[in-house]
C-alpha cells in the first residue's frame, strides 16, 4: 500500500465499449487505475502533474495542465502490441493518476511531485510522468538524485531550460540549472546532455553555463548532418556513466509540422519517427528509470495530433521496458 495516495487525485475512467474482439487488446484494459493501482508495486507506473504554473511564470502560453488527461486518453486507444509482439500479462502497469494541484503553489506541487516520484523508485518502478511544464523536471531528477546513485540526464528538447529564476522563482525554463546545481543530485561531469537544442533558440550564455559544467549540447543541425541513430548513440554513451538515467522528452524539441499543441512551438525539430525511435531505445534501456513527456498543450493543438503524438512516444516506452524487464 503506498503511504503518498494523499498527494494524488485518482481518476475516474469512463467505462470502456463492450469489446467486439477479445485479441485487440488496448492500453485501457491493462492499465490498472484509481484505488486497485495503490495495492501492490508495479512493473511500470505512471503519474500526471497537471498545472502550467511554470509556463506562465516563465512567459509562455497556459495550458499544458490539460496534458496529462488528454494523453492519457489517447495512450488508453493504442493497442498493447507493436504488430508482432505485445506486452506480456505478467507485467503490471499501473496509473496514480494525478498529483493534487489544487489551490497549491508551484513549490508545493514540486514537493509533492518529488515525494510520490521518489517512492515509486524506492519500490523498483519504472516512472513515466506526464506533464505539464517542463518545470517537472526538477521534482523529477531531485526525485531520482534522492536514490544516493548517480544520476544521468539527456533532455530532448529545443530548448536548454538553465535559465536562472525570475522574479517569481522557478519556473519551466530553469529545472535544469535547478539539478545542476543541487548538492542532493550528483551528476557527474558530461551526464546531462541537451539533444536536440535549436539555433536562435538559446542564448549564448546559458550554452556556455552548460558547457563551463562539464555537460553535453547536440544540436538539432549537428543531428540533421550526422544522423539521428548515430548522434543518440554517441549521447547515451556519455550519459551512461551515469549509475541511473532519467529521460525527458519536451514535444517542443518536436517541428511544429507535427506537434502544433506545444507550450512554445518550434518550425525545426524532431520528427514523431526520432521521437519513437528514442523512446524505444531510452525504455529498452535497464539503467533508465525515470521518463516524462512534458510541454504538450491541447488548447492549441490541431485534431487532437500532439497528444496522440505524446502518447504513442509513451506506448513505445512502456513497450520497450516491458520487453526487456522479460528478458
Amino acid at each position: 500500500m503506498f503511504t503518498f495516495r494523499h498527494y494524488c487525485v485518482d481518476l475516474h475512467h469512463a467505462p470502456q465499449q463492450p469489446k467486439q474482439d477479445a485479441t485487440d487488446i488496448r492500453f485501457a484494459d491493462v492499465i490498472i487505475h484509481g484505488n486497485a493501482a495503490f495495492t501492490q508495486v508495479p512493473h511500470i507506473a505512471l503519474l500526471g502533474v497537471p498545472q502550467h504554473i511554470g509556463v506562465e511564470r516563465n512567459g509562455g502560453r497556459g495550458g499544458a495542465g490539460a496534458a496529462p488527461e488528454a494523453i492519457r486518453a489517447w495512450l488508453n486507444r493504442l493497442t498493447i502490441s507493436n504488430g508482432t509482439d505485445s506486452i506480456s500479462s505478467d507485467i503490471r502497469i499501473a496509473d496514480y493518476g494525478n498529483i493534487n494541484t489544487n489551490g497549491k503553489t508551484l513549490e508545493e506541487i514540486h514537493e509533492a511531485q518529488q515525494e510520490a516520484v521518489t517512492q515509486l523508485l524506492r519500490e523498483g518502478a519504472f516512472v513515466l510522468v506526464l506533464g505539464g511544464g517542463h518545470d517537472i523536471a526538477y521534482p523529477n531528477g531531485a526525485a531520482l538524485g534522492s536514490l544516493g546513485k548517480t544520476v544521468g540526464i539527456i533532455n530532448f528538447d529545443a530548448h536548454l531550460d538553465v535559465r536562472p529564476f525570475n522574479e517569481h522563482g522557478r519556473h519551466s525554463g530553469s529545472p535544469f540549472r535547478q539539478l545542476i546545481e543541487d548538492p542532493a543530485v550528483h551528476i557527474p561531469g558530461g551526464c546531462f546532455a541537451e539533444f536536440g537544442i535549436q539555433s536562435f533558440s538559446a542564448a549564448a550564455a546559458h550554452m556556455q553555463y552548460v558547457l563551463e559544467n562539464g555537460h553535453h549540447i547536440t544540436m538539432m543541425h549537428h543531428i540533421h548532418a550526422n544522423g539521428f541513430t548515430e548522434s543518440l548513440s554517441n549521447t547515451w554513451n556519455a550519459i551512461s556513466q551515469a549509475e541511473n538515467v532519467y529521460c525527458s522528452f519536451d514535444i517542443d524539441g518536436v517541428s511544429s509540422a507535427y506537434a502544433p499543441g506545444a507550450s512554445a512551438p518550434s518550425a525545426d525539430g524532431f520528427t514523431p519517427r526520432n521521437m519513437f525511435d528514442a523512446a524505444l531505445f531510452i525504455g529498452a534501456q535497464k539503467q533508465t528509470k525515470l521518463v516524462d513527456i512534458v510541454e504538450v498543450n491541447p488548447f492549441y493543438d490541431l485534431d487532437a495530433r500532439t497528444s496522440k503524438l505524446a502518447a504513442t512516444i509513451a506506448a513505445h516506452c512502456i513497450w520497450a521496458r516491458a520487453q526487456a524487464l522479460c528478458m
